[in-house]
């Protein structure tokens, strides 16, 4: 995988069979099979997602979760979507969604080979809206969630 942070290729392939296998993965797996400690995965996983989100694909890297959360981590997040959290019902219906979208596409063509540039930084600052998510259901998720 040329241009990506190291061992980015061994983290997308390892992503890609758990989705063959409509698994999730957690970061300890995802880390000992690229070798790589669990913490140091978020570069791989960014640049992985962000190449995703070019290609108009599901984010791989939502099956990627947390051993005792079963949960994707803090970091899966855009750092503009800071307010939502992690245990928000929403968020927990969207990532649900995301994980099946993940789990519906043949990863073999999407083979990201790139480092992203500087369209690609920009974008990362702006939400981009799913193509399966409605403006209206993308509109209503944004908000934040208010308890009844």
């Amino acid at each position: 995988m040329e241009d990506a942070p190291k061992k980015t290729y061994d983290v997308f392939r390892r992503l890609a069979q758990a989705s063959k296998e409509l698994s999730l993965v957690t970061y300890e797996e995802l880390g000992d099979s690229a070798g790589l400690p669990p913490m140091g995965l978020s570069r791989q996983l960014r640049f992985i997602e962000l190449m995703c989100r070019r290609q108009g694909l599901p984010w791989l890297p939502a099956i990627a979760v947390s051993k005792t959360t079963k949960l994707p981590g803090k970091g899966f997040l855009p750092t503009e979507w800071s307010n939502w959290s992690l245990e928000n019902p929403d968020f927990k219906s969207w990532w649900r969604a995301m994980v099946l979208q993940v789990y519906a596409t043949n990863w073999t063509k999407a083979v990201p080979m790139r480092r992203p540039d500087s369209e690609d930084r920009s974008q990362m600052s702006q939400m981009s809206r799913p193509a399966w998510l409605s403006q209206k259901e993308f509109d209503d998720w944004r908000q934040p969630h208010r308890e009844g």
